[in-house]
C-alpha cells in the first residue's frame, strides 16, 4: 500500500474523480486511450493525474503490445525509483507478500516492496 504525498484537497479531488467512474465495466483491452471501461491501475492513474487547479501524481504510462497502459509493477517501480528523495510522490504504508510454493502470505517491509517490481513474471511458480 502506498500513500500519495498530496494535501487533503488533492486527495479529495482524486476521490471525487474516482467516484465519477463508478459503474463502468472492466476494460479487457487495457485501453487507456478511452475511459468508457477501466482497469484498476487506470482508475488510479485517471483519479490522481494532475489537471487545471488539481495537483496530482505524475505516473508515466508504459507501452505494451502497442498500447499505453499501466501495470501495477510500474507504480511499484516508480516508488522504488523515487524512494528516499525529497520529490518522491509516494510513501510506503504496508506490503503483504506471498510465497506460493510455501502456500504462505506474510507482512513484508519497505525494502521487500521496493524490490518486488523486479520479480520475473512467473515468480510465483519459481518460489
Amino acid at each position: 500500500m502506498l500513500r500519495p504525498r498530496l494535501d487533503r484537497r488533492a486527495k479529495a479531488q482524486a476521490v471525487v474523480e474516482a467516484f465519477a467512474h463508478e459503474g463502468k465495466p472492466y476494460d479487457y483491452d487495457f485501453d487507456f486511450a478511452t475511459d468508457h471501461a477501466l482497469v484498476c491501475t487506470e482508475l488510479v492513474w485517471r483519479s490522481y493525474r494532475p489537471g487545471p487547479d488539481k495537483p496530482g501524481l505524475r505516473i508515466p504510462l508504459v507501452d505494451m503490445a502497442g498500447r499505453k497502459t499501466l501495470p501495477a509493477n510500474a507504480i511499484a517501480g516508480l516508488f522504488a525509483a523515487e524512494r528516499g528523495r525529497a520529490e518522491a510522490q509516494l510513501d510506503f504504508v504496508w506490503f503483504y507478500d506471498a510465497h506460493e510454493h510455501e502456500r504462505r502470505a506474510f507482512e513484508a517491509d519497505e525494502d521487500a516492496f521496493a524490490r518486488s517490481f523486479e520479480r520475473v513474471k512467473w515468480d510465483i511458480a519459481l518460489r
